[in-house]
C-alpha cells in the first residue's frame, strides 16, 4: 500500500509542477515513477507525460536567481545575483537579467556566458536574447569558442564588439 501511494504521489507531484510550469521538477517527478514497481498503466502515463515535458522543456525558458523583482505595470521582471537562464538546450549565466514579458526578449548583463549545445560557448558583457526568434546579439568583448568535450579546452572561433548569433541555424555574423 505504501509503495503504491508513493507512485501515485510522484505522478500527482509531476502534474502539479507541470501546471505550475516548472518543467524541470515535473520531469524529475515523472521519471521517479519509473523507479517504483508500478502498475503498467501508471508507468505508461508517467512515461507519456515525461516525453511531453521533454518536448516542452526543449523550447521552454526558465530563469533562476537569488533576487527577483516583478514590475507588473511595466510587464517586466528583473533578476539579480546568481542568475541562470535555461532555454532551448542552453544555459546562460550572468550577473543581472531583465525579461520584457510583452515584447518577449531578455537582456543579460555582466560576465554573460552561454553554453549552447555541449561544444559551443558564447561570452560577452551584454546579451540581447529573443527566445521566440532563436536569435541573440552579443555585445562587449563578445566571443564564440568551441569547447573540446574531453579536455574542456576552448578554441576561439569569433571575437568582436558585436556578434549576432542564430541558434536555429547555428550561424553568426560579426559587426564592426
Amino acid at each position: 500500500q505504501e509503495h503504491h501511494q508513493g507512485r501515485c504521489d510522484q505522478s500527482m507531484i509531476g502534474l502539479c509542477y507541470e501546471e505550475k510550469s516548472d518543467l524541470r521538477q515535473s520531469l524529475t517527478a515523472y521519471q521517479t515513477v519509473k523507479k517504483y514497481s508500478a502498475p503498467q498503466l501508471l508507468k505508461e502515463t508517467a512515461s507519456t507525460r515525461a516525453k511531453k515535458i521533454k518536448r516542452l522543456h526543449k523550447d521552454s525558458l526558465h530563469i533562476e536567481a537569488d533576487k527577483i523583482h516583478y514590475e507588473a505595470e511595466k510587464e517586466k521582471a528583473v533578476y539579480s545575483e546568481n542568475v541562470k537562464i535555461y532555454w532551448s538546450d542552453c544555459t546562460i549565466t550572468c550577473e543581472k537579467a531583465t525579461a520584457n514579458l510583452k515584447k518577449a526578449f531578455i537582456i543579460s548583463e555582466g560576465n554573460v556566458t552561454c553554453m549552447s549545445r555541449k561544444d559551443l560557448k558564447l561570452k560577452c558583457l551584454y546579451l540581447h536574447l529573443f527566445p521566440k526568434a532563436k536569435i541573440a546579439s552579443l555585445y562587449g568583448n563578445a566571443e564564440i569558442a568551441a569547447v573540446d568535450p574531453s579536455s574542456k579546452e576552448e578554441r576561439i572561433i569569433a571575437k568582436g564588439k558585436k556578434i549576432n548569433y542564430d541558434f536555429a541555424q547555428n550561424t553568426y555574423t560579426l559587426e564592426k
